[in-house]
């Protein structure tokens, strides 16, 4: 269980780390290129909803909904 989540900790900041990366590269590229339109505030603003999605779902409920605690709980209840 901790293996897991140090795992996803890690592949949440790896993602957040490419998210501003790649959108400062998608900004310049906007600027450079057509700075009358800023096309790239789509792909911040759909992507940072998934960037957020993930956050919540890492450190806020903590796999709470339907976990291995639920797992846990409902095997105890059913099975004894």
């Amino acid at each position: 269980m901790l293996k897991k989540r140090v795992k996803e900790v890690k592949i949440f900041y790896k993602s957040l780390i490419s998210y501003i990366i790649i959108n400062i590269f998608l900004f310049v590229i906007n600027l450079i290129f057509s700075p009358g339109f800023w096309w790239f505030l789509f792909v911040v603003a759909i992507w940072g909803i998934f960037i957020v999605l993930q956050f919540l779902r890492i450190f806020v409920f903590k796999n709470k909904i339907f976990g291995e605690d639920w797992e846990d709980k409902k095997n105890k209840r059913i099975y004894g």
